[in-house]
């Protein structure tokens, strides 16, 4: 638990050795993984959970309210027991989910991936 504290809650509020560890390998895999949802979702935007179609302001909202809410919450952590700890977790790995959410939902708008032309435009990219 004490890495998935550190992951959340960065270098400055935990208390634990996260900050003088290297943890390069695992912010690989967790970039590859989001590219590769992002990519997915890029691709197949009709396969995306429903709650992944909310209005486009919300996930921006959420994101700033729990970037704005969380450092204070933080302070207080290691204060609580474990029933308040799991749900501040939660709430911490929610404030990736929404940032993450409300860039697939900018980009989502701007690029559309037609795959029955893609290998057309590919080639005629490529000789162009």
């Amino acid at each position: 638990m004490d890495f998935l504290e550190g992951f959340l809650m960065g270098p400055v509020w935990s208390d634990t050795e996260y900050e003088t560890r290297r943890h390069i390998g695992f912010f690989w895999l967790i970039g590859w993984l989001f590219f590769a949802v992002f990519v997915y979702f890029l691709v197949y935007p009709d396969k995306a959970p429903a709650w992944m179609a909310m209005p486009t302001y919300l996930p921006y909202i959420f994101f700033f309210v729990l970037a704005l809410l969380t450092p204070l919450i933080c302070r207080f952590y290691y204060r609580l027991n474990i029933a308040l700890k799991i749900p501040i977790l939660v709430l911490l790995a929610l404030r990736f989910m929404f940032g993450f959410l409300a860039f697939l939902q900018f980009w989502q708008s701007r690029i559309t991936v037609d795959l029955s032309t893609l290998p057309q435009n590919a080639l005629e990219y490529i000789n162009t």
